[in-house]
C-alpha cells in the first residue's frame, strides 16, 4: 500500500478539504495517508469525517506557511511547517509522496531544500499528469518558472527525459 503525506494546513480551505479528500482516497483507492498538521485541529475533523478505523494517521506540525508568505523567509523562521514536515517524512522514506494545496512557491523551496537539487539543474518544475486516450502525458513547468533562460528549457527538457524513463511506462515521446 502506497503511503501519501498530506501538507493539511496550507490551503485556502484547509484542513477541510485534506480531510475529506484523505477519507475519500483511502476508502476508494489502496492507499494510507499521513495529514501533516495541527493535530488538535485534525483529529476531530477526521472523526467527524468518518476517517475511524481507515488507514489514516496524523502527524503533528505546529506552523502554518500561509499563501501570502515569502517562500524563503518562512522556510527559515518556520521548521515546523506542514509543508517540510510532510517533505521529510518523503525524504525519510515514511512516505512515498506529497500532496499540498498551499504556497507553491514555499512547496518548491522546501522541496528544493529538504530533497536537494539534481545536479546541474537549477530549478525544480511543476510536472502536471493528464490523462490521454493512450494512459496519461506529462506535462512540466505548469507555470513554476515564469524567467525562464534558455538553460533553464535545456534543463527542463532533461529533466522530462529523465523523469519518463523512471517512469512504470517505457519511454514512448518526450516533446520538447
Amino acid at each position: 500500500m502506497i503511503k501519501i503525506a498530506v501538507d493539511s494546513m496550507g490551503s485556502d480551505n484547509s484542513p477541510f478539504s485534506e480531510v475529506e479528500g484523505a477519507v475519500l482516497a483511502a476508502k476508494a483507492y489502496d492507499v494510507s495517508v499521513i495529514l501533516v498538521g495541527k493535530e488538535n485541529i485534525l483529529a476531530p475533523l477526521l472523526r467527524e469525517a468518518g476517517g475511524e478505523g481507515l488507514p489514516i494517521e496524523i502527524r503533528n506540525a505546529t506552523q502554518v506557511i500561509a499563501m501570502d508568505e515569502i517562500p524563503t523567509i518562512a522556510l527559515r523562521k518556520k521548521k515546523d511547517s506542514s509543508i517540510r514536515v510532510a517533505a521529510e517524512l518523503v525524504r525519510d522514506k515514511v512516505a512515498s509522496g506529497l500532496v499540498s494545496a498551499g504556497n507553491t512557491g514555499a512547496v518548491m523551496a522546501t522541496a528544493k531544500m529538504v530533497f536537494g537539487a539534481v545536479p546541474g539543474v537549477d530549478r525544480p518544475a511543476l510536472a502536471a499528469i493528464l490523462p490521454t486516450l493512450t494512459g496519461h502525458a506529462v506535462l512540466l513547468d505548469v507555470g513554476a518558472n515564469v524567467t525562464c533562460k534558455p538553460r533553464h528549457l535545456v534543463q527542463l527538457r532533461l529533466w522530462d527525459i529523465f523523469s519518463a524513463r523512471k517512469s512504470s511506462e517505457s519511454l514512448r515521446r518526450v516533446w520538447g
